[in-house]
């Protein structure tokens, strides 16, 4: 059976890592038997990477979520792209792209670098940390290096809604060719809820 390393639920969803839910998406979507290990901070230390998500499949660890879905794809058999024309293939690896190399950027910025999105979310990653490293302004994972808000000498950047006119204009980009393919049908969204 296939372990899927993960962050665990937070925020009420089933993990807090996008990358992390594309992983348990593509799992799911397999049909293959798989269990997931919730191990946090605690499983960033086997984590090949040093970042989750991370697979366990009959011994052999595979990292990052593309690399599972290649992974899957050439052991398991699968294609998750299966009825897809070469050129729809293609759309949808651009697009997955663009999204995991542009709008997670804005998405961690919003979530990080917002006083109000920080405590309600990201803070909540550092509880367990030893009172020290939380008063600080940095914590050490391995080779992850993660800012703890809060400390009075760093800096704070409010989005709100506003995004900085860079990143505004980035995700617009991005976003138009999106929003106009699944206005026309061509391209679905799948939506996720709680497992």
């Amino acid at each position: 059976m296939i372990t899927l390393y993960t962050f665990g639920p937070m925020f009420g969803l089933p993990d807090p890592s996008p990358f992390v839910m594309k992983a348990l998406v593509l799992m799911k979507i397999s049909g293959l038997p798989f269990k997931t290990e919730a191990g946090g901070s605690k499983a960033l230390g086997k984590a090949p990477k040093g970042k989750l998500p991370f697979i366990n499949d009959d011994g052999k660890i595979i990292a990052d979520s593309s690399f599972i879905r290649f992974h899957l794809e050439e052991k398991h058999g699968l294609d998750f792209d299966k009825g897809l024309t070469a050129e729809q293939r293609g759309t949808g690896w651009a697009f997955e792209k663009m999204c995991e190399n542009h709008l997670y950027f804005a998405g961690t910025d919003a979530r990080w670098m917002n006083d109000d999105n920080f405590n309600k979310g990201p803070r909540q990653f550092f509880d367990g940390a030893p009172a020290l490293l939380r008063a600080g302004d940095v914590i050490v994972f391995g080779q992850t290096v993660a800012l703890v808000r809060g400390a009075p000498e760093a800096p704070a950047r409010t989005l709100d809604v506003e995004l900085p006119p860079w990143e505004r204009e980035g995700v617009l980009r991005d976003m138009r060719p999106v929003v106009e393919r699944v206005a026309a049908g061509t391209i679905s969204v799948l939506v996720l809820g709680e497992t």
